[in-house]
């Protein structure tokens, strides 16, 4: 009885796993906007942006350390792989789930020009186009991760060669 209910606390754990990430990424960009662009008054989304991809880059292997790794590690790639898919569909949409994990803090960044503009004025363009950069490059490095995770069984070999690459 205690294995099962472990392994039902081990799923619901890794199912919390993406608001997780979305509610830190919040966290640290709400810190990060209140401190640069609210607390100094700088009409630059750009100091924002540069802290929380610091972050992002420490936060990416913990997201996608268990996207293939954990497959393989249970034996659950070869149901994915025999299912009537191929294996590009898989893979692509695993990896679009991240994104979509990803994508719900940067729309909610959106808001964040917006807000300054109550204060002063600032270029909407130089925002959303570093908004836009901040979000291409998340989907690389999670791109990164996916493949990381991809190679090994290992989650927390996916998650420090992806940390090593990034950091690289």
């Amino acid at each position: 009885m205690t294995a099962i209910y472990k392994r039902e606390v081990r799923s619901y754990l890794t199912s919390m796993l993406g608001y997780v990430f979305m509610a830190l990424n919040l966290l640290l960009t709400g810190i990060y906007f209140t401190y640069y662009n609210l607390g100094y008054g700088y009409p630059y989304l750009d100091y924002t942006l540069s802290g929380v991809s610091f972050v992002f880059m420490i936060t990416t292997p913990i997201l996608t350390m268990k996207v293939m790794a954990e497959e393989r590690k249970q034996k659950t790639d070869q149901l994915l792989l025999t299912a009537p898919v191929s294996v590009w569909d898989i893979v692509f949409g695993k990896y679009l789930a991240l994104v979509a994990v990803f994508a719900i803090p940067v729309v909610i960044m959106c808001f964040y020009p917006l807000i300054m503009s109550k204060f002063g004025t600032i270029s909407y363009a130089s925002a959303y186009t570093g908004i836009l950069g901040f979000f291409l490059l998340g989907c690389a490095n999670i791109a990164i991760g996916v493949f990381m995770s991809a190679l090994t069984e290992s989650q927390v070999i996916a998650a420090v060669l992806t940390f090593v690459l990034l950091f690289a």
